[in-house]
């Protein structure tokens, strides 16, 4: 069902990653001239694209999943509130209602102190920096418009983005 496509995993085992092109076996025999190419990113670039995709996809699922959480719990809290108000004199709506507000306080301590959402932003820009490395090499545009260079410059661009701390 459509509405729960990106409802976030409670428990994360990974999600299909896009490269941008024709990287399997079957998609390669179409473009003859390129096949270099596309064996060279296969085996360089890939492994960097996902790595980053993954850790991007991963973040924004556990953001989403605490933000869900959040909203969920706040407002289980508030239905709780209203029934230990109608009911009066019956304190378990009101205990389990402090326990829960104290679980959704440690839930978005924990958001703040892990910082999924920037964990998220950061590896996505990453991954789309690749993927623009990616068209650039296939496209033999500068910096890999030398035959000779172009694989070790591929390399070392990929090394430089991994090792960007802060975009």
């Amino acid at each position: 069902m459509q509405l729960f496509k990106h409802f976030p995993k409670l428990v994360w085992r990974g999600a299909e990653s896009y490269p941008p092109g024709p990287l399997e076996e079957k998609e390669k025999d179409r473009y003859p001239a390129l096949k270099d190419d596309f064996e060279t990113l296969r085996r360089e670039w890939q492994p960097f694209f996902y790595k980053f995709d993954q850790q991007a996809l991963k973040a924004q699922n556990q953001y989403r999943r605490n933000q869900f959480i959040l909203i969920a719990g706040g407002a289980l809290a508030a239905i709780l509130g209203a029934f230990q108000a109608t009911l009066g004199n019956v304190a378990w709506p009101g205990i389990v209602e402090a326990l829960l507000a104290g679980l959704l306080t440690t839930v978005a301590g924990i958001e703040s102190g892990l910082h999924y959402q920037k964990q998220y932003f950061h590896n996505r820009a990453k991954a789309e920096m690749l993927r623009a490395e990616y068209f650039q090499f296939i496209g033999r545009l500068y910096p890999y418009d030398g035959e000779e260079t172009r694989r070790q410059r591929l390399i070392d661009r990929m090394q430089e983005i991994e090792s960007e701390s802060a975009l």
